[in-house]
């Protein structure tokens, strides 16, 4: 079985957050059914329904998110939480799956007897006593006297939460976090990658509760021109942090396509 030590999100050590405490589980992605319309550009297509937690760099080095997995028996239990309905699954193997215009992904695979809606989803150790929620993102657009906020601003709503994307120009714009009569708890700057080039700003996917730590993890996707960028910011209250991914890393990032 594999224990916390080898979860796929781990934050620091306690000397450095002791306000934000590693989060049990895993971050993967319910697959689209192959041939039909996706919901998001960066999921993973099957024939089967399953979840995958993705890995597409160097699959056998110490940051590898399937380093866990690689040993791990078939038919361990998991709990599958998405943006439908929660079910228990097992896991499967190890293995190639097709994945971007290269077929480059490796990835674990866990079997649900249900298909669950596709996108980011939270799989949690059966054995864990945590009670993890999925909390709906839903976008919205902001208006004052009939008109809306800066064009180049989009905002989303999750439980006590606001995330607002501004694009300040055409190369730089930032990532912001409201709680409601707390204020802005979170906010990350981007810029464009290269010259000439305009400023790419993530959007949030899907949320999580954690209730025992309550925290609010936040999974943030951002295209680039290779591939798909995803960052969890875990909230509180009154603030908010990147987590660490993959040995102490702030972002996952899953290779499509090279230009």
């Amino acid at each position: 079985m594999i224990f916390a030590a080898s979860l796929l999100i781990a934050l620091g050590t306690a000397a450095t957050a002791p306000e934000y405490p590693p989060l049990p589980g895993w971050l993967g992605f319910s697959a689209a059914e192959v041939g039909r319309p996706k919901r998001f550009a960066f999921s993973p297509e099957t024939r089967f329904g399953t979840v995958a937690i993705l890995e597409t760099g160097a699959e056998d080095g110490p940051l590898s998110a399937l380093a866990g997995w690689r040993n791990e028996r078939s038919g361990v239990r998991v709990r599958l939480i998405g943006s439908g309905k929660p079910a228990d699954a097992a896991f499967t193997t190890v293995s190639k799956i097709s994945y971007g215009c290269e077929n480059m992904a490796s990835a674990a695979l866990f079997k649900a007897p249900i298909t669950l809606a596709e996108g980011p989803t939270w799989i949690m150790p059966a054995t864990s006593t945590e009670n993890v929620t999925a909390v709906r993102v839903t976008k919205f657009v902001r208006r004052r006297n009939g008109a809306s906020f800066a064009a180049g601003s989009q905002s989303w709503m999750f439980g006590e939460y606001s995330v607002t994307r501004v694009a300040t120009s055409r190369t730089k714009g930032y990532l912001s976090v409201m709680r409601q009569s707390a204020g802005q708890i979170f906010r990350e700057a981007y810029e464009a990658a290269a010259a000439g080039a305009e400023v790419l700003l993530p959007e949030p996917v899907a949320a999580f509760f954690f209730p025992t730590s309550n925290i609010t993890a936040l999974v943030v996707w951002r295209p680039h021109l290779e591939g798909n960028e995803f960052k969890v910011v875990a909230l509180r209250p009154t603030s908010g942090r990147v987590l660490g991914m993959r040995g102490g890393r702030g972002d996952l990032d899953l290779y499509w396509c090279a230009f």
